[in-house]
């Protein structure tokens, strides 16, 4: 359960409700300390999971329930744990993940996903049902239930959702930085050339930088200055209407808009914080030869894409 921080990396480790902590640096490894702090744990399966930003800690296992906690970077604390035991119980692969923004956290117990605002003043009021499963399940014998279980956050800026079962689908929620039902989970979207069983990889967000501001980031001369006009990658050029744009991560949002040869606006959309490529569908636009721009807080990026007849 990594959390990167500059010059080093927090290394957490869970037994019961006490977490033991290392801060591993290129000079070693210090004296291991330990926080204890939120439900005490029984075997169980479950997922957890930190915010981009590094900024919040959430603990969902289907025993003992949730649990979310601030964190903090430097010192590698939690704080603040808020716990929810009112979540259905269902024995199986539960799961969580953030947005992208690391404002909301999701929560898919199986039957029912659930969105948490994780800003909110009160975050277990937050709590708004944004998914139940729809009886949907592998065709063939046995028909397996395409169930909503562990949950990874992918480089499109997307959360991807497993069924639970060894099936050829994968839910996904197209716009987790959204509130409410615009969030958009669609069950069972995603269909796979091979069956898989209920399994993720486990991404951390290994590019956050230094916190703005804070004394304990003290490496000095190491970064590399940001151009002012990134080089976007897409593919494939020439299009019959889908093709996807790659970039270098960004902390904040952007703004993917394209445009026609006369400078007319065709499409917009958001581009959300830490993502790598966004996929675009254009086959509504007529053939020929679009301008997309994306633009960020200081920066942006262009590049040219050609529109063919399929």
């Amino acid at each position: 359960m990594p959390m990167v921080v500059i010059g080093g990396l927090f290394v957490i480790v869970v037994n019961t409700n006490t977490f033991y902590k290392l801060l591993v640096t290129p000079f070693g490894l210090p004296t291991v300390t330990s926080q204890t702090i939120g439900a005490i744990r029984q075997w169980d399966s479950g997922q957890a999971k930190f915010s981009s930003d590094g900024s919040k800690f959430a603990y969902y296992y289907y025993f003992n329930g949730l649990d979310i906690m601030d964190f903090d970077r430097c010192t590698g604390d939690f704080s603040n744990c808020v716990s929810d035991v009112t979540l259905p119980f269902h024995p199986g692969n539960v799961g969580c993940e953030f947005s992208p923004n690391s404002q909301f956290l999701y929560v898919s117990n199986v039957f029912k996903v659930y969105q948490y605002d994780v800003t909110s003043a009160n975050i277990l009021a937050s709590r708004m049902e944004v998914a139940v499963w729809d009886s949907f399940a592998q065709p063939g014998i046995p028909q397996l239930g395409a169930y909503l279980c562990l949950s990874q956050l992918a480089p499109d800026g997307k959360i991807y959702i497993t069924t639970g079962n060894g099936t050829t689908y994968m839910g996904r929620i197209n716009n987790p930085d959204v509130a409410g039902l615009a969030c958009d989970v669609a069950q069972h979207s995603v269909v796979l050339p091979a069956y898989y069983f209920n399994t993720l990889p486990n991404h951390p967000n290994f590019f956050l930088g230094k916190i703005p501001g804070s004394s304990c980031d003290t490496i000095t001369g190491v970064g590399i200055a940001e151009p002012e006009e990134l080089v976007l990658k897409l593919f494939p050029n020439p299009t019959t209407g889908e093709f996807t744009i790659s970039f270098p991560v960004q902390q904040g949002s952007g703004l993917l808009q394209m445009f026609d040869v006369v400078g007319n606006k065709v499409k917009e959309e958001v581009i959300s914080p830490w993502s790598q490529y966004k996929q675009i569908d254009i086959t509504g636009l007529p053939d020929g030869i679009y301008f997309c721009k994306i633009k960020w807080d200081k920066i942006e990026g262009r590049v040219k894409v050609v529109k063919v007849l399929d």
